[in-house]
């Protein structure tokens, strides 16, 4: 499918989060794109019209996982990926921030998110992720 009308560009902010050696990581509820259902990824969302993305990596961190986060750096790449549906294409491009932790607690209460993890660098290469999350946390030395 190559038509303009039925693609779109989205942009996106996540927030890299490291604490005692682990990353913090999400697992999608997205029962609707089995692309992306049940596989783990880096907090982040849809940078909303007008906002900064460092304050979308901000905000999407604690809405997807109850951590408050401070201190956004975006890291020296950007990664885009893009997605093939049956009706449309959706080219997605992200904007990976390191942030600091600074409170908060575990909640999962976002609707698309299954589970919240802190997991090792090695824990993750077990993990089924969404495409660009091992590339971006290959950037953290």
């Amino acid at each position: 499918m190559n038509d303009k009308k039925n693609s779109k560009q989205v942009l996106i902010a996540n927030g890299i989060v490291r604490k005692d050696g682990k990353f913090l990581l999400v697992k999608r509820q997205r029962e609707w794109d089995e692309q992306a259902h049940g596989k783990w990824e880096i907090p982040g969302g849809k940078v909303d019209f007008g906002e900064e993305p460092k304050e979308t990596a901000l905000r999407e961190v604690e809405e997807e996982t109850g951590y408050k986060v401070k201190n956004p750096k975006l890291l020296k790449s950007i990664y885009s990926h893009v997605w093939e549906y049956n009706t449309r294409r959706s080219h997605v491009v992200i904007f990976p921030f390191i942030c600091e932790l600074e409170g908060g607690e575990k909640n999962v209460s976002d609707k698309n998110v299954q589970e919240v993890e802190w997991l090792t660098r090695d824990e993750v290469d077990d993990l089924d992720c969404l495409p660009g999350t091992m590339k971006m946390l290959d950037l953290i030395d």
